[in-house]
């Protein structure tokens, strides 16, 4: 009995402790400014809302403009308002690679240690928080593994709007309906989810 209440108390300590830790690096770093790629989705975040749907200014992203307007609408120009907008994409992004790990059965010690993998990745992460423009990596992300867990938990029409997400926040997400289906077949011999293709 004993040992189990250290041991619940070791978790809670490095969950929590990781928390602090990914907060301390980042949360200072955010609004220093805009750069680079950063401008263009300034000016796009401008637009009508079926301007976001129907035009383009080289990447077809409607949903990570339409997050760009409601920076925009909330705080106007804040940086910090937009670095923080990443900062909390990055932390569901990485609480849902915890989520995702349990629920194709690892125990919740290796889940922890999946979700720190993606959070302490520096070469990627600290570009999707720290360069305003990034968050389309994080909105992928989060889109993704939104999809990958109403998937496995068969939530057809969570899944179906996730999907639909993850393609309006990037392009690479258009593989993601045939990993999922081979995922399927290769877990449970199944072919009957083609109804994954839809958002194509």
């Amino acid at each position: 009995m004993l040992d189990d209440i250290d041991t619940t108390r070791l978790k809670a300590a490095l969950i929590l402790g990781s928390i602090v830790l990914f907060t301390g690096i980042y949360l200072p770093q955010l609004g220093h400014g805009f750069v680079k790629d950063d401008f263009q989705w300034l000016a796009d975040g401008r637009q009508s809302l079926a301007a976001m749907f129907t035009r383009t200014s080289g990447f077809y992203r409607p949903l990570v403009t339409l997050s760009f307007a409601f920076n925009r609408a909330t705080s106007d120009l804040d940086p910090f308002v937009y670095g923080l907008t990443n900062f909390l994409l990055a932390a569901g992004c990485a609480f849902g690679v915890g989520a995702l790990a349990r629920t194709i059965g690892l125990t919740s010690s290796a889940a922890f240690v999946a979700a720190m993998m993606w959070a302490f990745n520096f070469h990627g992460v600290n570009m999707a928080i720290l360069w305003i423009s990034g968050r389309t990596a994080s909105f992928l992300t989060l889109s993704s593994i939104v999809a990958a867990l109403a998937f496995l938990r068969g939530h057809r029409a969570l899944c179906l709007l996730a999907l639909t997400a993850a393609l309006l926040s990037k392009e690479e997400a258009v593989l993601l309906p045939f990993i999922l289906f081979a995922w399927s077949v290769v877990w449970d011999g199944s072919t009957r989810s083609w109804w994954l293709f839809i958002p194509l």
